[in-house]
């Protein structure tokens, strides 16, 4: 496994001193939909005791962990491809992994 940054993703990184990095799994529910959608959260070093059971890639100074729900949804990837997002708010993404969108409308 390994951690490819984009330019900007790799700036913003830098800039904003990011050493630690958590890939997630939001899952929102609508009508006839469930969405499982990745999610980049960064994490501070005070927080790290929670995660430290988790699978993890470091790459220099930059350590994914990686959560079991998104381990169990997407399984574990080759390559984690991160950019950055936004314009009002900028956020890191994970851009080699698309969301998983369900049905859950019955249908005959």
């Amino acid at each position: 496994m390994s951690i490819v940054l984009s330019g900007k993703s790799q700036q913003y990184i830098i800039k904003n001193n990011i050493q630690y990095i958590l890939v997630d799994l939001i899952i929102t529910e609508e009508s006839c939909t469930k969405i499982f959608e990745p999610i980049i959260k960064i994490l501070q070093k005070e927080d790290l005791g929670s995660y430290k059971e988790l699978e993890n890639i470091s790459d220099g100074d930059l350590k994914l962990y990686i959560s079991k729900n998104f381990i169990k949804t997407f399984g574990i990837t080759d390559i984690f491809q991160i950019d950055k997002s936004g314009i009002l708010k900028i956020k890191l993404v994970l851009s080699n992994v698309e969301p998983i969108i369900i049905n859950t409308c019955k249908t005959n």
